[in-house]
Formats: structure tokens, sequence, C-alpha cells
């Protein structure tokens, strides 16, 4: 896969994930994604894990995490690592944007050809 890039906010694709949850992919190269993420107030993210090692600093907003069965708030400015297939899942509790990024890349972000 050739590295793709972008302006800020000039979104390279777009997907809702679930309900009240948007990815917009920024920048993705061979082995390192950026994305921004915006979740709704009142979302839960359902635990989930995934191979990918994952970094989400909080911009805006707040959330519960809820990471291995234990909670921690996230708030504006934090920044938490999942590692890889560790499970977690969030509570939004304020309209969040979240700058997400993942290694390896996200395929199942990424537009289809």
């Amino acid at each position: 896969m050739s590295p793709t890039y972008s302006q800020p906010f000039a979104y390279t694709s777009a997907k809702d994930v679930a309900p009240g949850i948007t990815v917009h992919v920024m920048a993705a190269g061979r082995a390192l994604m950026q994305c921004w993420v915006r979740m709704r107030q009142g979302t839960v993210l359902p635990v989930h894990a995934h191979p990918h090692e994952q970094s989400s600093l909080i911009i805006s907003g707040r959330v519960i995490w809820t990471i291995e069965g234990r909670e921690k708030e996230g708030l504006p400015g934090s920044c938490t690592i999942f590692a890889p297939n560790q499970p977690h899942g969030a509570l939004v509790v304020e309209d969040c944007l979240i700058a997400d990024a993942f290694t390896p890349v996200r395929e199942d972000y990424l537009p289809k050809a």
C-alpha cells in the first residue's frame, strides 16, 4: 500500500463504525494510520479487542473508558494506549473529538477500492 497524505481536516475518508461514532482517516502509511474520531454524547462503544496497537488522544469532550474491566476517565489532553488485543470500550459522557493512531493500519477503515 502506498502512503496517503492529507491537509488538516481534509478527510481522506469517513466511516460510521457504530451508531454515534464516525472515523475520519487522515493519513495512512505502510504501518501507521492517523484518524479523527467523532463520538456523540450517550454513545456506548461496546467492549472489543483488535490486533492493532491504538493511541487515543482526547481533543475535546469526555469519555469513561473501560479497559480490561476497569473504568478510567478520559478528559481533554489525556492519552490512552491500548495494547494489541486488549479489551476496551467507552461511554461517551460529552461529545468527543479524539485523535486515534493505529499500528498496523486498520484496513477495515480504509475506503473500498
